[in-house]
């Protein structure tokens, strides 16, 4: 009797363990964009190039957007206003 409640007790743990190790599946990222305050006058880190937005941070957002399966936004701003639009 004691065996069966044995054998019972580890397949239930181990059906908890599989349960908890199951992926589920997350809404879509595409429809939160990344979004980026930049203040785009500081080569070579950021900056406009022909009305796009270049540079070594507009590189790695980039990269990050496309390994989040998302998309960037940047949004200018004065570098001044860049830590209290963070905080709104």
């Amino acid at each position: 009797m004691v065996k069966i409640f044995t054998q019972i007790f580890i397949t239930l743990i181990i059906a908890h363990v599989l349960i908890g190790c199951a992926t589920t599946q997350v809404s879509s990222v595409e429809e939160y964009p990344l979004r980026v305050g930049i203040t785009p006058n500081y080569p070579p880190i950021i900056f406009k190039q022909d009305n796009t937005i270049a540079g070594v941070e507009a590189d790695l957002a980039n990269m990050l957007a496309k390994e989040l399966k998302t998309r960037v936004q940047f949004i200018q701003l004065a570098w001044e206003n860049q830590i209290p639009a963070l905080l709104e």
